[in-house]
């Protein structure tokens, strides 16, 4: 009894001496919230990478990747997403780090704690993919992150190497029935000579679109096509200007809504001119997708007067720009 009162004596005279005062309840719960919140937000994203995961593997074609040559490991590599799951493994260490630390966190085994958070991102990253929501992040990805095409996805660098029979680019004209006029990665201008090829299932050649093929160099920039392969996850980078922009800054239709970009219209880019009036068609339907996002050409004119000037310098047919101005 001696020593308890001793002990409540010399506690007391602590907490007097350094005027020590209880946290307010407030703060225990802000730390719970915060701990759940930054918990949850590594759920989502975990989950947004499981469905990554599984659109980036419904296209693993085991056929075609017999047939396109290249090192057994560079294959593996395409086979496994393995950006999305490196992701997926960080934000699962994350829930597992916030879930520990919470109030009640310490009760539960890690290996129940992990299988769970392994359990909720398939179950929401399948409902994510099931309704789209992967391709278009990947979409998204394509368009605007750097190193997309060597990191994030390196099928875009595996199917653009033309010495060794897979070309990958954008259709920017048909020069004959079979003959179509592609620019590649590097926006160099190749002829495709179709006429023999064999057209996959979901393979599509259009102007303005991406297409993929297997097939040999004949002459420079000629490449006879022996398969036309259905595009894969990473297409964004092709189309609609993804790529164009990545080396041209110009007024590309699908980034127009980015009005950050506007200053970089300020010079018209000779390479991306060259190509609309040596390709009409990829002209038409670059004036197309201007005209369809007129809503949003209308407010980048209010913030921007000289961006009507760039759109005259890519001479751009003038009926088309009085309809951007109505």
């Amino acid at each position: 009894m001696a020593l308890d009162k001793n002990f409540e004596e010399e506690l007391l005279h602590k907490i007097e001496a350094e005027k020590i005062q209880p946290k307010p309840r407030w703060r225990f719960l802000l730390k719970d919230y915060v701990i759940w919140s930054m918990g949850i937000l590594a759920l989502f994203l975990g989950a947004i990478s499981m469905s990554l995961i599984f659109y980036m593997s419904r296209y693993n074609d085991l056929e075609v990747y017999a047939r396109s040559g290249g090192r057994f490991w560079e294959k593996l590599l395409l086979l496994i997403p393995t950006f999305w799951l490196i992701c997926l493994a960080v934000f699962i260490l994350a829930v597992v780090y916030n879930i520990k630390h919470t109030k009640k966190g310490y009760r539960y085994p890690l290996f129940l704690i992990v299988l769970g958070i392994i359990s909720a991102s398939v179950i929401l990253g399948g409902i994510f993919y099931a309704v789209g929501f992967g391709e278009k992040i990947d979409d998204s990805f394509s368009r605007h992150a750097p190193f997309y095409d060597r990191l994030i996805n390196p099928r875009i660098d595996f199917w653009s190497q033309p010495e060794n029979g897979r070309l990958m680019g954008l259709i920017i004209s048909r020069a004959d029935n079979d003959v179509y006029i592609l620019a590649n990665r590097e926006m160099e201008e190749w002829k495709v000579l179709t006429k023999d090829a064999k057209q996959a299932p979901g393979a599509e050649l259009k102007v303005g679109r991406p297409a993929r093929f297997m097939g040999k160099v004949q002459a420079e920039r000629e490449f006879i096509a022996a398969e036309i392969l259905p595009m894969m996850p990473g297409k964004g980078f092709f189309e609609k200007g993804g790529f164009m922009k990545k080396k041209f800054p110009g007024p590309m239709p699908e980034d127009i809504n980015r009005l950050s970009d506007c200053q970089k219209y300020n010079k018209t880019p000779d390479k991306l001119s060259e190509l609309l009036e040596k390709y009409p068609e990829l002209k038409s339907n670059f004036t197309d997708d201007l005209l369809k996002n007129k809503d949003k050409i209308k407010e980048i004119i209010k913030n921007d007067p000289d961006f009507i000037k760039n759109l005259e310098l890519l001479k751009i047919d003038q009926a088309a720009i009085e309809r951007l101005r109505e």
